[in-house]
């Protein structure tokens, strides 16, 4: 039943690196298939890749460290510890880099609100902070009512 179950986690595993492959191809891939040449107001290509990088996202947070684990122990046991090593360091230097700039854009987002005015300064920084670490859109919801707001 775990080697079954094993199989199964690989296959999935295979499928979701050919989707998100197709993802992101010339033409635009897999958006097309499933929407893309459907014009509407939305934007049909643009809602599905949306959604499917919404998807992929969860299920490599979901699925990522047990297929780590699995694919670490795929190498040989020599160089196991110092492949998993560098992949710890550089975890850590994404969740510092992530932490870095939203950390800045919470120092810049206050210094605007502070130039504009009508917003206190210190609760503009910390929302920009919290919601520029959420992973796809975070910026965007960050920047986009600041920016319409200068722009009117």
């Amino acid at each position: 039943m775990v080697t079954f179950l094993s199989i199964v986690l690989l296959v999935a595993s295979a499928l979701m690196i050919v989707l998100v492959l197709l993802h992101k191809g010339k033409g635009g891939g897999l958006s097309n298939m499933f929407g893309g040449g459907v014009s509407s107001s939305l934007g049909g290509s643009a809602v599905v890749e949306l959604i499917l990088t919404a998807v992929v996202t969860w299920w490599l947070y979901v699925q990522g460290p047990a297929l780590g684990h699995r694919l670490l122990h795929l190498l040989p046991a020599t160089e196991r510890e110092p492949i998993a090593s560098r992949l710890r360091e550089r975890a850590g230097a994404l969740v510092l880099g992530t932490a870095g700039r939203a950390f800045a854009v919470g120092v810049w987002l206050g210094l605007a609100a502070w130039l504009v005015g009508g917003f206190p300064p210190v609760l503009v920084a910390a929302v920009g902070v919290l919601v520029c670490v959420m992973p796809l859109l975070g910026p965007v919801f960050v920047w986009l009512p600041l920016a319409s707001l200068l722009a009117s």
